[in-house]
This record gives structure tokens, C-alpha cells and sequence, in this order.
């Protein structure tokens, strides 16, 4: 290998969790640099979002505005209530204080000093009762007591979900008025062809179901279906619109729902699942469904959501009830059931079967193990069990039980359905009672003018909300001095003083604090970096997103002229705002452009466009002939924007006030709209840039037939967005423009881990810039929620309006036998059923017994494009395939098949590319030559558009060539390089290697179609003499060397090239790096105990103390504190010195990061300090031995790195948990074994199992000596016999040898992974690398710091600090 005395490049295979790399000469020969050969992977902890983050610092958020609250209700009575109780307030403070706590006890704990808490619990059992009483008798209250109730209603104030103010309020108001229209327009966007009608003569009817409280929710949806659906229409149509009515009515009554139909959002089958809950599991199940749901959906959905709280409300406090006189109710009703439920027990005569089911109760009462026990498991538990042990009473009890209101608790996730208004009547009305008696009780609202719906403070205090686009309300230096703040971007008017409820509005810059907010909201462009993105709703953008729909329309296998496109926007997606096929089809018809209806074809949905002008549509009711007026086009778009961003109507109509063309009431109207999502091209992208022929992207979108990603290969608009992205580059920070990059945080963080191995490269290089980048991306998954069809409902659909003569009934018999019987739709199996049960090419009907003995041939041959699509693959009779061979499909067969195939496709059975593929005549291939080539070659994924664009302006005289996914993957197959991830992280690196191959062999073999892959060249290709387009597959079927025609260079040599791959694959070491971190997640897992549960009193659990000095014994406390970091310390025991590793906890992190911060000496004596507990013992007689200890390295990473005689190279993940490093190694030979077995064990020989299993074990036996830790290697080596005598495979409760091996593989693997290994005879989880006593690193103990690629390490003996 040569050294470094001339241009390199460098390999990247960029995957979420790892770079693999490999640095190559101009001949893409591996270089060495600084003594290593240069090739390996960097793996790293994939990227993840912020949202745990995000809801933790709401909750934080959430309660300290909560404290912050009541404490100006503290202010407001103090001064009434220390005349009479001065320790009142203290003792509140202190409530939490337990007598068990002999040190910390100071106050008497109860509530008043002049009763005791059980009188006061005598006379009110719930803080309700309290309330009610309150409420409903006018003489003098004690102000304690008044207090305590307004504290109870600040506390849990209710949502601010429904308008309106508190004394218009009631709870059987539901606005079907408005609902019901809005649901109608929704699900025709939805279900076009349903007819599903909300008609507003059944609004009372349907109000009366829906709060019907008698009723059972089964009952209810059920009546509200027979309410609601129509029978107008075709059996099927009534059908489908019943399920849709099923689905939405059994969400609005809290039954399990299907919401992708209640919603009208198609979902991929696997995905199913996630859709299927009850509104009360909403909060655990949201996560699954919000990134896929459609704005469509999203509009439903709080339909949905509005009826179940008003359902939910009606429940908790029935018509003419107030909230605390339900509440009472409720519990009366559970005092008396649980009478019930005790006379019950006492008449089992079964002492330990009543304890065992009165244990039901407790659960439900005190959660079951620190987790909720739901009403519903706790009904479901009971009624088993009386079922099960009748009695006189049993018969009473279950009866009770099927009621609604059994046991009800006051505390539940149903109290998030009370809104604000019902806690100020109730506030109201006790200050209306004691105001006589203290006129100060009545203090009337500060804030002038909200005193109308808010007359007294108090009512100001309890509805005072700080507007979500405020944020926190934190000062411009409290921000600078605190990063833990970045999230804050308030503005205030008054610097001055603090910020109270009643001084908001003078204090805080509410429009400027708004418009900060929507800064920070704005995406930016996929394509252009820095701009932001339009609105999802944005006029110019439901344009671009109509014409690009249009543009892949073909009608009657004709595109759309301009002026059918600007007369069908004109006269249909401006008056609908959802648009069916049938609609642009009769319009069609209608200005004479078809005689009759013709056949459209190219849209993602069978029925409807998925694109529509549905903001135009709603906007042209508002704002009438407004909204065609070209000058009030911004304004309108900022009023888009401006309802995208705010939640809050308020601030909405502050910002629309600003327009002065608008009038009150048409600002009330526009204030209610709310548009969800942003797009993700900005207005300078759409409407800004100009291509070559001087039109924007837009007017190119109107005037040709091209569609977004063929008009972005425009030469002029490439060469502009590359310019103003590189000027973008120069002026901003790199970091910054990863920060703000429109793409995921994992693609963030591999794009970073990129940028830190090529400058390790570099370094390595002695500050030499890579000559080429050689950029490729593993496949990822697809983007979830997407519209796609199964393959069995697309089969089902178009067999469902097919002819009867083109598939016969035998064929559509057996398709629904296949659907019956939920059998896998293979590819073989769709083909089959897509071409009818016939051959292809000869129409004979094929035996759907003997799919397997049939041919999947390739319409295009490989040897001209690699397309394994099912659009350029047909199943046909193994003779027919061996006679056409390389020959295309149209020479042979097209004659006779021709009129069969166009039949096909106007049925839906094959698609227009499959027609053209199977029609395609070999002299018409220029016409597709550029298709072809950029299909093979082009990479347009997002991470590798940002990568390119990033790395240029870090590399400006560095050629960026992006290698498509897929080359690689091919090249591996068709000389047999199997990738098995299992083994080891050397594959990464290998296909570092590969892209860096097959990009130089691209370079060199086809120079003038660089454009189409190498970032910045933008030369116009002239492709039409290009007869192979399968550019690997000709590498890999060349019979001789393949030379460069324009230099003669060989670029492949067959023979010698194979070779080299082999050596390479083969590499038993490669250098691969881990990336350390220090952790800064929680503090510990968020469950907290009771005291009940500590090791102290007899419990399980070892906790941590929920504060500082209150014993968990006392107090209970949390589990599981978390590592932050590591340290090394050095005890003497028995006369040697040995080396401990001990773990830093999260919450002593900022302690040590203050004390660091004045010097490292401060750190090392406060590290000491807390570590001296640890090597504290307490002896029989009581006293306290310390164990000497020294600190030698006080910040050791997880994951970091060690090696000594003992474990070999081993991470060290906390004090008693290592990790392995040593990579597993396996022969090619081996690895091809491994991969038939894991296809399938049928395709190897037990002898070939075997002997992989042998040189496994034989391998961990040499090589890894870590796993003498709970005696894996020994026991491994004992359990051969026991592996030889298992199957090949095993039968889904037992594992075979393929399943053992592969369980090996996993725990050989670096990283957390675990083998199960049970079948062998292991019952520790095999990989499970723990130290119960705590790790001990022997004194030749090494730390080795590595860079990113491990050629620049440094080496720390321990013995030597």
C-alpha cells in the first residue's frame, strides 16, 4: 500500500448510527495513514428528537406556574388570616413534614390550631364537601376554610378548551351548529363518494343520545349510528359509510376505535395497531399517530374530541348539578358501594379469599406498584370474582357494577373534561356568600377590562394564563447567565419589576414576544438553506402541490395542456375543496376535450386527488372577491401564517387588526380558523428562482408538463440554489446551519459525525484536503403514515372494477380463498393475481399451486437497466423465459399480446410504466436514456443533498460524488459479498470501500455523465448512445478488462479487482471507534414509591431520597439514579493497590461542574467527598470505617475504552457493567454459509452449521477473554455436543441451530446486546458482561483516547498517574 504522497479521497457509508470510512489513492487503493490501513466505522447513538425533553420541561413548566399561582392567593389572604392563625401558612409549608421524621418535625401537623384534622375531616370529608358547603350556606365562614376550597379550585383550575364566559355556561351546551357542518365538509374531503351528511335537523336528537346518562356507551354508539347513517346509495357504498359512522361514533363515546377509518387516513397494515384505542388512552397513544395524521384527519379528530368531553362532562356533572355537588354525589355513592362490597366479604366465610379480593379494591385505590389500576381492570378483576364466589349479596354487587357511576374516585383522568368556567361559578358563588361578611373577598378585578366575564380578582388570578408564545417569563440576563434557558424568547415592554397576573399586558410585548415565536416556529427549505418554509396551507403552496398532482396525471394517455390545467384550478379545485376523479373527468367532457369520460390515471388515491385549494375554498367565503386581488396576496398569506402559528384567537386578531382592509366581523370570522403543518419549500424556491427558460419553478409547474424533481435538474436553477447555499455556508456557522436544517436529529447528528471523521482524516493526512468524496446512505425506512396501499387492497380494488371477461371467476375465487386465509402476498402471488391468473407473455393461464416452478422474469433485461421493481418483472413459464432471454419483451410477444397488455392497463391491472416496459422496441431507447441513466445514478435523498452541500463549503476543491444506494447492494450480490450485520461493524467500512470503488470506476468509466452524481456540475448530458444502463452489472459481466475509452486506463480489471475485494473483506481488523459520552438525562427513573416499598421497611426496592435529608423509610423515594460519567479511584486492599471504577450520578453533576469551573483541585475535593460514602463501611459496634481511597482519574466517559492481560480491549459502561470491544471475525466463506442459513436452513448442510459453529466458539475462545465473566467461554465450549444434536432450525417455541447462532452473534457483539443461550445450557444472558462486586481494572490497565477513525489514539497506563 502506498503512503501519502499524492491525492486521496475518502469513502462514506452514512447510516444513523455509524460512518463507516475507507481512504483511497486515485485508483481507489486503500491507503495507509499514521501506520493503520484506512479503513473501518465510526459508531455513535443514533440521534433522538428533543420530545421526552420538550414534555418534561412543559410538566416542569406547568407546576412551578401552578406554585406560582397560589402563591399570590397565599398574598391575598395572609394578612386576614395570621391575625387569628399566625403558624397557618407554616404549617402548610411544612405539611409534607412526616411526626416519623423526628429530625425535621417542628410543627404540630394538622390544618388548624384550634380543631383537630378528624373534626375537620367529620365535617368535610373531600375538599367537594367543603366546597359545596361554601356554596350553598351564606353564614360566616371561618377565612381558613375559604382558603383552603379557593385553593383547591386554583390548583386544578380545569382547561380553557371552550369558550365563553362562566356565567353563560352549561355543561349540556354542545355546538352542533358549528360542529356538525364542519364534519360534513371534513369527511367529504375524506370519503368523497360516501355522502356521509351530519344533518343539523337531528342536532337535538343526536345532543340528547350522545348525553344520554342511563345509557350504556355500547348502547349509545349504537343509537347515534342508527341516528346518523343514511341507506341512500349503492349496498356497498352504505356499507362503508357505516363502518366510517361505527368507528366515530364509538370514539365520541369512549369505546375502542379504529381512527384511521373514524379519521379517513389510509395506514399501512403493520401500522394498524397503533390506531386502535379509546380516547382515554389518547395521551398514551398520541405519539404513534401525530406525525401522520392529516390535516383532514386533524379537523375530525377535534370534532371527535369535542363531543367525548362533552359526554365526559355531562358524566361527571349531569345537567343543573354544579361540579362539587357531583363530586359529593360520587362519593356518597362510593361509600355506600363500598358497604356493598364489605358486607360482601363478610359473608364469603373464605377469610383468605376475602383478603384476596378486597385486595382488588386496594389496588384500585392505591395504584398497583406505582402504577395506576384502572377503573375499568378493577370492574373487569371484581365482577370475575363474585361471578366466580356467589352469595345473597353477589347478585346486588354485580348489578352495581355494571353502572356507570360504581366506586367512581374523585381524582381521575376524566377531570381533565372540566373547563375553567364551572371552577369561577363555583369561586363566584362562595365569594358572593362571604363577601358580606369579608368585604375584601370581592376585590374587584384589576385588569379593567376583562371585569365584564372576571368581576372580582380572585376570578383574574384563577383564569390568568401566560400565553403559550410568550414562553417562559424569564429576563434577558437570567437568559444570558443560564443556558439551561435557551429555550426563552420573551420581550418586555417594562423591564422593571416582576410580572404579575394582573400587569401582564403593561409588562410583556405580547405581539413583539408572538412574533419572535414564529421565528423560531419556521422550518427551512429541503433545497434551500436558511429560508423558510411556506405554511402548509399557504395558497402558492396547495398551488404547487395541485400542479405537481396534475403534472403525473395522464388522460387517456395524454398530459394536461396549461389551459386545461388553469380552466380545471379555475372551475374545480376552486369550488371543491376536495376534488375526485370524476370531477375533473366530467369537466373534461364538458368543454368538448373528451367525447366521453376519460380514463385517469397516475394519482397515489384510485378516487380522488390528494392535493387540493381547500384554504382558497375556505378563505373565498370569507374574504369574497378578496382573495383573487393580487394586492391583497400577502396580506392573505401572512393571515395563513398567522393561523398556522397561534393556537391563541386573541393574538390572532391583534395581528389581523394590523390589515386595514379588514372589518370586525371579518376578523372574528378569520380568527377562527386554525391551519395545522408547514411545507417543505419556501416562497423564494417556488416563486423566487428562475430556470434556464426565465420561468419560476411555479409558472414552469403551469406551462409544461414536468413535475417538482424534473424541473429542480434545470441546469441554470441547480448552478443558482448551489451558489446561494454556498454563500449561506460561507456567512454562517456550520453548526448553525445543522441546527437549523430542515431534517431529522439523526440525520443531524450523522451529518456532524460525518464533518468529525473527515477532519480526522485530514489530520491524519498532515492538513491535506480529500481530493473526492465518495458519499452513500444506507436504505432507511419509508416515511411513516404515507398513503400506500397494500398489495391485497390494490388487487381488490381493481379486481373490483375490472371487466368480468378480462379476469375470470376462478381467478377471483381464489383471491378471495388468499384473503380468507391471510396468507402473505408475496411477489410471486401478486404478479400472479396482476396479470389475471395468466402468463404475461403468451396469456395461458398459470396453476396458482405452482407459483414456485414458474420463472419472475425482467421485461427490461438486466444487461440494459437494473430495475427490480414489480413494474419491470412479470411471472411466466420457465420455457417462455429461457426463449426470450436478453431479448425484449416487445420483439417477441407485443404481436399478439399488445391489445391484452393495453386492456390491462386501462383495467389497473399493470401500470404505465409496466406497458411501457413490455412495448419498449429496442430503437426507441433514446427517448428514455435520460430517465434511465438518472434513475441509476441520480441520489436525491435529503441527507445526502445536505451532506454535499455542507462538506463543499468545508471542502471547496474537494469533488463530492454522491454514489445512489443500491450499487453497492447490487455489486455485494453479484459477486457474492454478503452483509451480515450480526457479525461485526466491518461492513460499514467495506461499503465505505465499495462506494469509493464504484464512484472512481463511475468517474473514470462514464467522465461526461458526472453531472449526474458529482455535486456542482451542472453540464447539459447528451445520453442518446447509451445501450447499457445497468452500469454495475456491466462491471460485474465483463468478460475482459473494461478501459476507459477517452484515456485508455483500465477501470476494471475483472480478475485482479475481485481479488482485492476479497482481501479487504477478509480484513480480521479494521479500525472501529465507539463514541463516548457523558450522560445527561434524568436524574433517576420518574416513578416514585411509597416508604412501604424501601429495603428499610422490609420492601424490595433500594431508593433514592426524594429530597435532600428525607429518608426514604419515611418518605419513599425513586429507583434506578443515573449515571452521568465514571471515574478511576485507587484503594489499597491487602497490601496492593488496586483500581476501582466508580459511577457519578446525574444529580451530583452540576456540583462537580461548579466546582471545576473555579479549579480541577475544587472538583477532586468535592468528588472526594461524595465518594467517601461509598468506601464507608459501618461496623457491628456502630463505628464508621473509612476506606482510604486516592482519585486518579476524576472524568472517565461511559463507553470509554480500556485494555489489560486479563479482559483484553473492554468499555466500561458503569461501575459494574463492561461492554466488549473485539470485533468477531468470520471468513468470507463463513459469512456466505451464514447468509443461506439465515435465508433459509433448508439451503445448508448440518456439517457447514457446524463447523461455523466451531470456529465461533473458537474464535470467542481465542480471542475473547472478557467473557470468562460468568464463565461464557467455558460454558460454550462445554455445550458443542448440545448444539449438535439440535435441528436446523427451530419451530417458534425452540431455537435451532440457526437461531443459536444467531443468538451467539448477538451476544459476541459490541454493545449492549444479549444472546439468549438457554437451549445450551446458559442461563445468564449471553454477552451480559456485569460485576455485581463492582469492576476492578488491574494495574497494567490501560485508557486508550481515541479519535473518531482510531488513527490518532493516546495511550494512559493507570499505574503511571
Amino acid at each position: 500500500m502506498t503512503k501519502l504522497n499524492q491525492p486521496y479521497g475518502i469513502g462514506l457509508d452514512i447510516g444513523s448510527n455509524s460512518i463507516g470510512f475507507a481512504v483511497v489513492d486515485a485508483n481507489s487503493h486503500l491507503l495507509r495513514l499514521k501506520g493503520e490501513t484506512a479503513i473501518g466505522a465510526r459508531l455513535f447513538r443514533e440521534g433522538q428528537s428533543a420530545a421526552e425533553r420538550r414534555e418534561s420541561r412543559t410538566t416542569r413548566r406547568r407546576l412551578s406556574r401552578t406554585r406560582w399561582r397560589l402563591s399570590f392567593l397565599r398574598d391575598f389572604f395572609a394578612p386576614h388570616i395570621t391575625k387569628i392563625d399566625p403558624d397557618f401558612f407554616l404549617r402548610q409549608k411544612y405539611s409534607e413534614i412526616s411526626p416519623k421524621d423526628k429530625d425535621r418535625f417542628k410543627y404540630e401537623k394538622r390544618l388548624f390550631n384550634d380543631r383537630t384534622d378528624a373534626e375537620f375531616y367529620e365535617d368535610y370529608p373531600s375538599m367537594y364537601h367543603l366546597r359545596l358547603h361554601l356554596m350553598t350556606h351564606t353564614h360566616k365562614a371561618d377565612p381558613r376554610e375559604i382558603f383552603l376550597a379557593i385553593h383547591h379550585i386554583l390548583k386544578s383550575r380545569g382547561h380553557f378548551l371552550t369558550p365563553g364566559a362562566a356565567k353563560d355556561f352549561n355543561t349540556d351546551k354542545v355546538d352542533l351548529e358549528d360542529i356538525f357542518p364542519a364534519l360534513t365538509e371534513a369527511y367529504a374531503q375524506v370519503y368523497p363518494d360516501l355522502e356521509l351528511t351530519f344533518d343539523l335537523a337531528k342536532a337535538d336528537d343526536f345532543k340528547a343520545k350522545l348525553l344520554d346518562e342511563q345509557a350504556t356507551p355500547s348502547d349509545t354508539q349504537k343509537a347515534l349510528v342508527n341516528l346518523l347513517l343514511s341507506s341512500d346509495g349503492e349496498k356497498e357504498i352504505v356499507k362503508k359509510r357505516k363502518q366510517v359512522l361505527t368507528e366515530f361514533a364509538k370514539a365520541i363515546t369512549g369505546l375502542k376505535t379504529k381512527f384511521n377509518l373514524a379519521l379517513g387516513t389510509e395506514v399501512d397494515e403493520a401500522d394498524a395497531s397503533n390506531w386502535q384505542f379509546s380516547m382515554g388512552q389518547l395521551d398514551d397513544k398520541w405519539s404513534n399517530i401525530e406525525t401522520s395524521m392529516t390535516d383532514q384527519g386533524t379537523e375530525i379528530f377535534e370534532q371527535i374530541q369535542e363531543h367525548y368531553r362533552a359526554r365526559l362532562l355531562n358524566g361527571i356533572v349531569p345537567a343543573g348539578m354544579s361540579l362539587s355537588q357531583a363530586k359529593v354525589a360520587d362519593y356518597g355513592q362510593h361509600k355506600e358501594d363500598l358497604e356493598l362490597f364489605k358486607t360482601y366479604l363478610k359473608k364469603l366465610n373464605d377469610h383468605e379469599l376475602a383478603k384476596t379480593i378486597r385486595g382488588l379494591y386496594d389496588r384500585y385505590i392505591n395504584g398497583d406498584d406505582a402504577k395506576p389500576f384502572l377503573r375499568e381492570d378493577f370492574v373487569k378483576a371484581l365482577t370475575k370474582e363474585v361471578t366466580a364466589h356467589p352469595n345473597e349479596v353477589s347478585e346486588q354487587l354485580l348489578n352495581r357494577m355494571g353502572q356507570a357511576n360504581f366506586m367512581l374516585k374523585q381524582r381521575t383522568k376524566a377531570n381533565g373534561a372540566i373547563p375553567v368556567q364551572l371552577q369561577q361559578r363555583e369561586l363566584d358563588q362562595i365569594i358572593a356568600n362571604q363577601s358580606k361578611y369579608y368585604d375584601w373577598l370581592a376585590k374587584p378585578n384589576p385588569v379593567e377590562k376583562h371585569r365584564a366575564s372576571k368581576p372580582y380578582q380572585l376570578d383574574e388570578l384563577l383564569t390568568f394564563r401566560i400565553p403559550y408564545y410568550v414562553g417562559p417569563l424569564i429576563t434577558p440576563k437570567e437568559q444570558a447567565e443560564s443556558r439551561e434557558n435557551v429555550f426563552a424568547w420573551m420581550i418586555r415592554k417594562d423591564p422593571s419589576g416582576n410580572i404579575t397576573p394582573y400587569n401582564f399586558d403593561e409588562k410583556v410585548d405580547c405581539p413583539a414576544s408572538a412574533n419572535m415565536f414564529i421565528q423560531r416556529m419556521k422550518n427551512t427549505d429541503t433545497y434551500l438553506i436558511g429560508e423558510d418554509v411556506l405554511p402548509k396551507r399557504s395558497l402558492l403552496y396547495q398551488k404547487y402541490e395541485v400542479l405537481n398532482e396534475l403534472n403525473n396525471v395522464s388522460i387517456d394517455g395524454r398530459r394536461l395542456g396549461a389551459d386545461q390545467k388553469q380552466r380545471l384550478i379555475r372551475e374545480v379545485f376552486e369550488r371543491h375543496s376536495s376534488v375526485t376523479i370524476k370531477q375533473v373527468a366530467e369537466n373534461l367532457v364538458a368543454h368538448g376535450d373528451f367525447a366521453k369520460r376519460p380514463e385517469i390515471r397516475g394519482l397515489a388515491d384510485e378516487k380522488r386527488f390528494l392535493s387540493s385549494l381547500s384554504t382558497y375554498h375556505q378563505l373565498k367565503k370569507i374574504l369574497h372577491e378578496a382573495i383573487d386581488d393580487p394586492t391583497k396576496e400577502h396580506d392573505i398569506e401572512n393571515i395563513i401564517t398567522w393561523s398556522t402559528v397561534f393556537e391563541d384567537a386573541a393574538i390572532f386578531k391583534t395581528e389581523l387588526a394590523k390589515i386595514s382592509w379588514l372589518d370586525s366581523d371579518t376578523i372574528k370570522a378569520l380568527s377562527n380558523i386554525r391551519y395545522r403543518g408547514w411545507g417543505q419549500f419556501s416562497r423564494k424556491l417556488l416563486d423566487g428562482l428562475k430556470l434556464g427558460n426565465g420561468h419560476t419553478v411555479i409558472q414552469e409547474l403551469m406551462l409544461s408538463n414536468h413535475n417538482l424533481m424534473q424541473i429542480l435538474t434545470d441546469e441554470t436553477l441547480k448552478t443558482t440554489m448551489a451558489e446561494l447555499n454556498q454563500d449561506k455556508l460561507k456567512a454562517d456557522d456550520i453548526e448553525d446551519v445543522i441546527n437549523d436544517a430542515y431534517t431529522s436529529p439523526s440525520n443531524k447528528k450523522a451529518l456532524r459525525q460525518v464533518l468529525r471523521v473527515v477532519e480526522d482524516i485530514k489530520h491524519a493526512a498532515n492538513g491535506q484536503d480529500p481530493s473526492w468524496l465518495y458519499i452513500e446512505t444506507a436504505d432507511g425506512p419509508g416515511t411513516a403514515g404515507k398513503r400506500t396501499q397494500s398489495r391485497q387492497k390494490q388487487i381488490q380494488t381493481v379486481y373490483a372494477n375490472a371487466a368480468q371477461e378480462l379476469i375470470d371467476s376462478a381467478v377471483r375465487g381464489e383471491l378471495e380463498d388468499k384473503i380468507a386465509d391471510k396468507a402473505s402476498f408475496t411477489d410471486r402471488l401478486v404478479l400472479y393475481f396482476m396479470q389475471g391468473g395468466r402468463d404475461i407473455y403468451t396469456g395461458a393461464p398459470l396453476n396458482i399451486d405452482q407459483l414456485s416452478h414458474y420463472d419472475i422474469d425482467h421485461i427490461l433485461p438486466q444487461s440494459l437497466i437494473k430495475d427490480d421493481s414489480l413494474d419491470n418483472r412479470v411471472l411466466v413459464n420457465a420455457t417462455i423465459n429461457r426463449e426470450k432471454n436478453n431479448v425484449f419483451a416487445s420483439t417477441l410477444f407485443a404481436s399478439k399480446m399488445a391489445a391484452t397488455w393495453r386492456k390491462w392497463h386501462e383495467a389497473g391491472l399493470i401500470s404505465g410504466r409496466k406497458l411501457r416496459n413490455l412495448m419498449l422496441r429496442p430503437d426507441e431507447i433514446d427517448k428514455f436514456a435520460h430517465g434511465f441513466v438518472a434513475r441509476q445514478l441520480v441520489e436525491t435523498r435529503q441527507i445526502i443533498k445536505l451532506t454535499e452541500q455542507i462538506a463543499a463549503a468545508q471542502y471547496p476543491n474537494t469533488k463530492i460524488i454522491a454514489v445512489k444506494a443500491g450499487l453497492s447492494h447490487q455489486l455485494r450480490e453479484e459477486l457474492d459479498f454478503p452483509k451480515n450485520r450480526d457479525v461485526n461493524h466491518y461492513h460499514h467500512a467495506f461499503d465505505a470501500f465499495l462506494a469509493a470503488r464504484i464512484g472512481t470506476y463511475l468517474l473514470k468509466r462514464y467522465p461526461k455523465l458526472a453531472p449526474f452524481f458529482t455535486y456542482g456540475e451542472f453540464a447539459k448530458v447528451d445520453v442518446k448512445k447509451f445501450r447499457e444502463f445497468n452500469f454495475i452489472g456491466a462491471l460485474t459481466h465483463a468478460k475482459k478488462n473494461i478501459v476507459a475509452k477517452d484515456t485508455g486506463e483500465i477501470v476494471w480489471d475483472k480478475e485482479r479487482d475481485i481479488q482485492e475485494l476479497d482481501r479487504i473483506y477478509n480484513f480480521k481488523r479494521m479500525l472501529i471507534t465507539h463514541e463516548v459520552y457523558f450522560e445527561t438525562a434524568d436524574l433517576f427513573k420518574q416513578t416514585s414509591y411509597a416508604a412501604k416499598d424501601s429495603k428499610e421497611r422490609g420492601g424490595s426496592k433500594q431508593l433514592i431520597p426524594k429530597k435532600q435529608g428525607y429518608p426514604t423509610q419515611v418518605y419513599g423515594g425513586y429507583t434506578r439514579e443515573n449515571t452521568a460519567y465514571l471515574a478511576v479511584v485507587k484503594t489499597v486492599e491487602k497490601k496492593a493497590d488496586v483500581y476501582r471504577v466508580v459511577r457519578i450520578a446525574t444529580s451530583q453533576v452540576a456540583a462537580l461542574k461548579e466546582a471545576r469551573a473555579q479549579s480541577t483541585v475544587k472538583e477532586r475535593e468535592l468528588l472526594k467527598k461524595f465518594l467517601t460514602t461509598k468506601f464507608t463501611k459501618i461496623g457491628k459496634n456502630g463505628k464508621k470505617a473509612i476506606t482510604p481511597f486516592d482519585i486518579v482519574i476524576p472524568r472517565v466517559p461511559r463507553e470509554q475504552l480500556f485494555h489489560n492481560k486479563r479482559y483484553g480491549f473492554f468499555m466500561v459502561n458503569s461501575d459494574t457493567l463492561m461492554h466488549n470491544y473485539q470485533e468477531l471475525w468470520m471468513s468470507r466463506s463463513d459469512q456466505q454459509i451464514l447468509s443461506k442459513l439465515v435465508k433459509s436452513a433448508k439451503t445448508v448442510e448440518n456439517g457447514q452449521v457446524g463447523r461455523l459453529f466451531e470456529n465461533i466458539v473458537e474464535q470467542i475462545n481465542k480471542y475473547f477473554p472478557l467473557y470468562d465473566i460468568n464463565q461464557f467461554r467455558k460454558k460454550l465450549d462445554q455445550s458443542k455436543d448440545i448444539f449438535s444434536k439440535l435441528p436446523l432450525e427451530g419451530n417458534g417455541t425452540t431455537s435451532g441451530k440457526r437461531e443459536t447462532i444467531q443468538n451467539i452473534l448477538t451476544g459476541a457483539g459490541t454493545g449492549a446486546k444479549n444472546g439468549d443461550l438457554k437451549n445450551l445450557g446458559i442461563k445468564t444472558p449471553f454477552g451480559f458482561l456485569q460485576v455485581p462486586s463492582g469492576i476492578v481494572l488491574d494495574d497494567d490497565t490501560t485508557l486508550i483516547y481515541q479519535s473518531p477513525t482510531g488513527m490518532l489514539n493516546r495511550i494512559v497506563r493507570l499505574s503511571e498517574l
